[in-house]
C-alpha cells in the first residue's frame, strides 16, 4: 500500500462515529492503542529508547500496564 492509501484509511478510521464519540467523552483507549502499536513497532525496528518512552506514555491507562510489561519481558 502506498502512503496516501494508508493516510486515507487512518483518517477514515479516526473520523468514524464511534471513535469521535469516544474522543469527545474523554476516553483514552484510542490514544493508548496507538501508543502501544507505535511502541511495538519501535521495538521491532530496534529502537528501544523510543519504544520505552512510548510504553511509559501508555501508563495513563493504569489497568493494562502489567499485561504490557509481561509482554515486553517475553520479547
Amino acid at each position: 500500500m502506498s502512503g496516501i492509501s494508508l493516510a486515507i484509511i487512518f483518517l477514515l478510521t479516526l473520523c468514524s462515529y464511534q471513535n469521535l464519540r469516544g474522543l469527545y467523552a474523554g476516553q483514552l483507549g484510542l490514544l493508548v492503542g496507538f501508543l502501544l502499536a507505535a511502541s511495538l513497532l519501535a521495538l521491532l525496528r530496534n529502537r528501544p529508547l523510543i519504544a520505552g518512552t512510548l510504553m511509559a506514555l501508555t501508563m495513563i491507562k493504569r489497568r493494562r500496564w502489567w499485561l504490557l510489561a509481561t509482554l515486553y519481558l517475553f520479547l
